[in-house]
């Protein structure tokens, strides 16, 4: 079979050639993972691709872990792990060498969990290891087949190829998986200790970073500003380090004097953070965790920005921020009425806040609001009560006239049992 440029083609035919939609598809390859820093979307990235470019019924990306000498991948949308010994990438990976096998169900090795085909007979796979250029297995790429779909010579060569690739974009990725997880171990660290000076706010960074990723999601930010939005919002309190505690846990409403002194910890959180050496591509979280009390008007602080010059992620963070402020216990105040809280986002839209992050704030289903209140209460929480507030937000606990009559008071019941608990004194 020729294509109209005489290049043949037919995986599924016998032909040794690869066809020019494969080298196509391998460019287009190579540009989607050069981009992808971490391990997790990485092997999602690679395993889609390689199934259209082969194509194969399925194709999985182990990395292998020596110290638990297990195997894991993502398979749908689950991290999957097994034993070495449990799955034929386990004796690619023991070997050093490359599978070929038809009729892998007969194998002592194959699983169906790892080694077949969705809804199919597994009737051919291929397994090649990934090695480093020092001859250490970083792990195995494994395509597998159905029976009327035999992996030929061609493919054997593109895999064998691409194993070598795929060893040094996982070697890179794991190292920086590792850097990732100190780093956000660090951050964690500091985070706690933050919230844990006041009993009373204990949870309020982690919380606003919660329903900031509520809303990153809603409004379809990228994979980069959401993982800055979580530090900025992890850290947007740092600079309280250096307020005393005199004011942070007076039992009253702060004086203009007082008042004026807590301003000053979004300056302390920008110099703070200005001293972190964040990677390059997180060097804009000191500027917009410091912004989370500017406002739209331009009557914030600290530095009174207006409109356009605020970053979303700042104005983000400042919607959170003050939500979470209404909905908390304080030393000088009970949680306000979630109505109340709701009417001061309106009555700020415009004024303090942008528009479109609060239309997608009261657009946070019931259940992800009380998940994120109860933070470290999960225990207390209802199952059904949450599958239940899964079908409404925000805007429909204030605006029941457009829920079914029999949902409306079982809503408001269902959200203020939760909302109006008391763990602390």
């Amino acid at each position: 079979m020729k294509n109209s440029n005489n290049i043949s083609v037919g995986i599924v035919n016998s032909s040794n050639v690869l066809t020019q939609a494969q080298l196509q598809k391998t460019l287009k390859l190579m540009q989607l993972v050069s981009g992808v820093a971490y391990t997790r979307p990485l092997i999602k990235t690679m395993g889609r691709a390689l199934e259209k470019i082969v194509p194969c019924a399925r194709a999985l990306i182990w990395i292998y872990s020596p110290a638990k000498n297990t195997l894991w991948t993502i398979a749908g949308k689950k991290r999957l792990e097994v034993s070495q010994s449990d799955c034929i990438a386990g004796q690619v990976i023991s070997s050093g060498n490359h599978l070929l096998i038809s009729n892998p169900e007969s194998e002592a090795h194959y699983r169906v969990q790892t080694d077949g085909v969705p809804g199919a007979k597994t009737g051919h796979i291929l397994c090649f290891p990934m090695k480093s250029k020092d001859d250490k297995i970083i792990g195995a790429i494994q395509l597998v087949n159905t029976t009327v779909h035999p992996i030929t010579p061609s493919v054997v060569d593109l895999i064998g190829e691409w194993a070598a690739i795929a060893a040094g974009l996982f070697s890179a990725s794991i190292e920086n998986d590792e850097n990732k997880n100190a780093f956000d171990s660090f951050v964690d660290t500091i985070s706690h200790i933050m919230d844990t000076r006041d009993y009373i706010l204990a949870g309020h960074s982690r919380r606003v970073t919660l329903y900031a990723m509520e809303l990153a999601k809603q409004m379809g930010l990228s994979a980069l500003e959401k993982e800055i939005l979580q530090y900025a919002g992890l850290l947007h309190d740092l600079g309280k380090f250096g307020i005393p505690e005199l004011i942070l846990l007076k039992n009253n409403r702060p004086t203009d004097d007082e008042f004026q002194m807590f301003k000053q910890h979004v300056i302390l959180t920008r110099e703070l953070l200005a001293k972190i050496r964040f990677p390059e591509r997180l060097k804009t979280v000191a500027g917009i965790a410091a912004a989370h009390h500017e406002r739209v008007n331009g009557s914030g602080y600290p530095d009174g920005l207006k409109g356009e010059q605020i970053p979303r992620s700042g104005k983000i963070l400042a919607v959170c921020d003050v939500f979470d402020a209404l909905t908390s216990r304080r030393q000088y105040t009970d949680r306000m009425p979630v109505n109340e809280v709701i009417a001061i986002l309106d009555k700020e839209t415009g004024e303090s806040f942008e528009p479109f992050i609060v239309y997608h704030f009261k657009n946070i289903t019931l259940n992800r609001i009380i998940q994120i209140i109860e933070y470290g209460h999960g225990e207390a929480i209802d199952k059904q009560d949450l599958k239940f507030l899964s079908d409404f937000t925000l805007n429909n606990l204030i605006n029941t006239e457009q829920i079914k009559s029999d949902d409306q008071q079982r809503i408001e019941t269902t959200f203020m049992r939760y909302y109006s608990r008391v763990y602390r004194g």
